[in-house]
């Protein structure tokens, strides 16, 4: 209940900060706003992201905070024909280690209401999270460098997303997570999507839940 709290708490502070900074035209402008619960890939539990994009520089600029990890992407945004992308820098922590690494993304369109995305997105810590230290886990990491790393590829057709995303984290195998998601417009500057995920590690369903607000460019 604390770590809902302090989500909840952070996303208002942001939404103020938000505005204050939008307010000046060299700086950066909140793009959207991301409020979601449950698990897919990236998000788990309450989770809270604002994107922030400097139009002079175009760059990128996005706070996130989950229920136990939190992280800062900067970056800039790039355009080659109909192609878009992101090459950032990402730092954070996940259960008391930090953590520190690239981040890049594209979309590419393939035809009316169908588009083509992947994300590559690995991380190293300095030492293991919380639930992946020996005397809570009871293994041994015999890794010489803690790293993660999480990728996927994702066709949207119309509303509907078909994604397929693969993660290697510390000494975990290999997992595999296809998934499904729906994406509602609401009205022009307002959606809600949902996913569902197959983890293949943990042999079991992963359901996620969001809303954003995108507000309207000027």
């Amino acid at each position: 209940m604390r770590t809902n709290r302090l989500v909840v708490t952070f996303l208002v502070l942001m939404l103020g900060v938000s505005s204050s900074v939008a307010a000046q035209d060299s700086g950066f402008r909140v793009s959207s706003v991301t409020v979601s619960s449950g698990d897919d890939p990236i998000s788990s539990g309450l989770t809270g992201i604002i994107d922030l994009t400097n139009k002079k520089e175009n760059r990128l600029l996005q706070i996130a905070v989950q229920q136990e990890q939190a992280w800062v992407l900067y970056g800039p945004k790039f355009k080659i024909g109909k192609v878009e992308g992101v090459v950032a820098g990402s730092v954070g922590h996940f259960q008391g280690a930090p953590w520190a690494g690239p981040f890049a993304s594209l979309n590419i369109p393939v035809a009316k209401n169908v588009a083509f995305s992947t994300l590559h997105w690995p991380g190293m810590f300095p030492w293991e999270p919380r639930n992946w230290k020996t005397r809570n886990d009871g293994i041994e990491n015999p890794e010489s460098i803690y790293k993660g790393y999480v990728g996927s590829a994702r066709l949207d057709i119309g509303p509907v997303g078909l994604v397929y995303s693969w993660q290697n984290f510390l000494d975990e195998p290999w997992n595999e997570l296809p998934g499904v998601a729906y994406t509602a417009k609401v009205r022009d500057d307002f959606s809600v999507s949902g996913s569902a995920t197959w983890n293949n590690n943990a042999e079991k369903s992963m359901f996620y839940v969001g809303a954003t607000w995108r507000p309207k460019k000027n």
